[in-house]
């Protein structure tokens, strides 16, 4: 596949997530087995306005409610070789209707109405999946590489991971393209992203 056909993708591809790299890159879709990446409601809650970072990979992640989420590029060192990750946001017991943001951490927190990755209702179980870039290497901050927070509620919120995006550097490692369509159970939007299957595996 040509460079500029990869990199037309990458930004359809990052076009459904809030927070886009200040750069666009071309980058391979990895799909993996759900894994539980957080769930606070085995720690704390998340609080109106106050942000909180998370792991995007890890072999224990129970010190934030997750288990094993292994990214399959892992490599070695705190920074992840991961571009963006697509995960499942769900929030749960919320004290009032509101909405989660999902950023990369190394990012100011968004502001207030800016933007949401999913909205609720008091004490509504709502979903919804989401691209979300992570931070930068060499800028992460030592808690994780996505940041989430919440506006309008205190709420607990599970969170799910179902593939990573990589870089794509070397020109090569891809195949055919399909696309999936998820849609928020809270909202009447939908969002499409397109995904690489990687060969290099």
């Amino acid at each position: 596949m040509k460079k500029s056909i990869l990199f037309a993708l990458s930004i359809i591809l990052l076009g459904t997530n809030a927070h886009t790299p200040v750069q666009a890159q071309d980058l391979v879709y990895v799909a993996v087995d759900p894994c539980r990446l957080a769930d606070t409601r085995k720690s704390s809650e998340m609080i109106d306005g106050v942000s909180r970072n998370f792991e995007i990979s890890g072999a224990n992640l129970t010190f934030q409610g997750g288990g094993s989420c292994i990214h399959p590029k892992a490599g070695t060192g705190a920074e992840p070789l991961a571009a963006s990750v697509y995960i499942v946001a769900v929030p749960t017991g919320s004290s009032g209707s509101g909405w989660l943001t999902a950023f990369p951490s190394d990012r100011i927190t968004p502001a207030m109405n800016s933007v949401a990755t999913v909205n609720y209702a008091k004490g509504q179980i709502a979903g919804n999946t989401t691209n979300v870039t992570l931070c930068q290497p060499g800028n992460c901050p030592a808690d994780g590489q996505l940041g989430l927070v919440s506006f309008n509620s205190a709420q607990h919120v599970v969170m799910d991971v179902q593939g990573y995006y990589y870089p794509l550097s070397d020109g090569g490692g891809t195949s055919t393209t399909s696309t999936s369509t998820s849609t928020s159970t809270s909202t009447s939007t939908s969002t499409t992203s397109t995904t690489l299957e990687d060969r290099r595996l």
